[in-house]
């Protein structure tokens, strides 16, 4: 661990960074596209953006959710990048996200399910109150700090080599939500069904968001945990908000009673007849 300007980040944090300073490119992202045979343009780890380990002020708040990858950046995120570096890039991201008014469904719609666990009345209905509720209490980590337009990974051939590739991604990732000490720690989509072995995932419960979506919720690195089993704001899952915020006080009421720490069952929102209704009516709510 390397320690400045308060904040002890993982070696391997330091090296990336300073691989892309002097190189201009990503360390590992063309050979990631080659383990995993990223052969689509459009889908393919980008090696001349800066890498993203981090979004949010490390060590200073309450939840962290653990993400695959990065999206493609914006303009405004690279003009940082060049004129501030990336610890304060990264740490003030949730800021000038929202400074900047850049839309993000994926952040937005955790923002309603986070308004719910924190215990608000009713869920914020624009962006900015959003972005302020994500700045005020979370940490976002990505496992791979490289930028795209859409992956997802595929360990059913040269699994090995993919694992082998991965490791010190998930030992980095390890180190940053240790340094994060979250309150409760998410994980989010699909994916991470190949890797919850990996990071120690101990599953004690689990309970349905709607028809599509189920959270697992257990412990990883000694921390209470919840998986998602698909991206809460993906065609796939197709929650709405009220179900987002509603799983939200749910969620904050199980974790907090003694239900979670005997590994009692949480009970799902929906009943078998409204889950039927949701298969047939349920419909995007509209994204902010």
């Amino acid at each position: 661990m390397i320690q400045k300007n308060g904040y002890a980040f993982p070696t391997f944090v330091e090296h990336e960074y300073d691989y892309f300073n002097k190189n201009k490119r990503c360390l590992n992202a063309e050979k990631f596209n080659d383990v995993f045979e990223f052969q689509d343009p459009k889908k393919r780890l980008c090696a001349d953006w800066p890498p993203v380990f981090f979004a949010g002020r490390v060590g200073q708040r309450q939840f962290v959710l653990l993400s695959l990858n990065p999206g493609k950046p914006t303009n405004i995120e690279i003009e940082l990048y060049k004129k501030f570096g990336w610890k304060k890039t990264y740490l003030t991201f949730f800021e000038w996200f929202s400074k900047h008014k850049i839309g993000s469904p994926y952040y937005s719609r955790f923002a309603v399910f986070l308004s719910g666990l924190l215990g608000l009345k009713v869920f914020p209905q624009d962006r900015a109150r959003r972005f302020s509720l994500l700045s005020q209490n979370l940490v976002n980590l990505d496992l791979i700090p490289y930028h795209s337009t859409g992956i997802s990974l595929n360990f059913q051939s040269n699994t090995e080599h993919k694992f082998n590739l991965i490791r010190p991604y998930l030992r980095n990732l390890k180190e940053l939500v240790k340094l994060c000490n979250p309150k409760v720690l998410f994980i989010n989509g699909a994916v991470w069904q190949y890797l919850l072995n990996e990071i120690g995932f101990i599953k004690k419960s689990r309970a349905r968001v709607n028809s599509r979506l189920t959270a697992h919720i257990g412990e990883c690195f000694s921390i209470k945990t919840v998986w998602f089993d698909k991206f809460m704001s993906s065609q796939a899952a197709r929650t709405t908000n009220i179900e987002l915020f509603q799983f939200g006080q749910k969620l904050r009421e199980y974790l907090d009673s003694g239900k979670y720490r005997h590994g009692k069952k949480i009970k799902d929102l929906i009943t078998p007849k409204q889950r039927k209704m949701d298969e047939k009516q349920q419909r995007f709510s509209e994204f902010v």
